[in-house]
């Protein structure tokens, strides 16, 4: 059995929040404090944070994602604002995992009263791997959203629209 077919997804809890800093923190370090940066998101009544728990390891890897309105929008926008994975579990499917049960969430969560209809992100540039992933399932490049990490690192900004099928939630997490 692979390491996705084992891995449930849930809710992160305040429990959690440990785990979430500590993978952020190793995961980041190069780009700026994210025990900081995540830390400040964590707390935000808008923000939903996916756990991906491996039955021997326990969590082993996170996606945060943030639903904000503007003035103007009809619907919410949700940003992912991470996604994690420990070092030990890459290359196996649960980043995948992770931005799937996030890009349903999106379209099923209705922390702003409705679903969103679109979803962005930040991706470091000189990240090939990620890009690949984001790329991979729709996302496109909003080069007036590119900018520079903590640390001044490139970052681009990509977003996709979410599709009626993201408006059910059939890879969603269990609270």
């Amino acid at each position: 059995m692979d390491a996705v077919d084992r891995c449930q997804l849930r809710l992160a809890t305040p429990a959690d929040r440990g785990f979430v800093l500590d993978l952020s923190a190793r995961c980041f370090e190069h780009l700026g404090d994210y025990r900081a940066i995540l830390g400040g998101w964590l707390a935000h009544p808008g923000v939903r944070t996916t756990l991906a728990v491996d039955p021997t390891r326990g969590p082993v890897g996170h996606a945060m994602q943030a639903f904000t309105r503007g003035p103007l929008d009809l619907r919410p926008t949700a940003t992912l604002i991470a996604i994690a994975v420990h070092p030990v579990a890459r290359r196996r499917g649960i980043a995948r995992l992770l931005l799937d049960a996030a890009l349903d969430l999106a379209g099923a969560e209705a922390p702003l009263i409705d679903a969103a209809d679109r979803m962005r992100l930040e991706v470091a540039a000189d990240n090939p791997a990620a890009r690949a992933l984001f790329t991979g399932v729709g996302f496109v490049h909003r080069p007036r959203g590119d900018g520079r990490y903590p640390n001044g690192q490139r970052y681009l900004c990509l977003e996709r629209r979410l599709t009626p099928a993201h408006h059910t939630a059939p890879c969603a997490p269990r609270a």
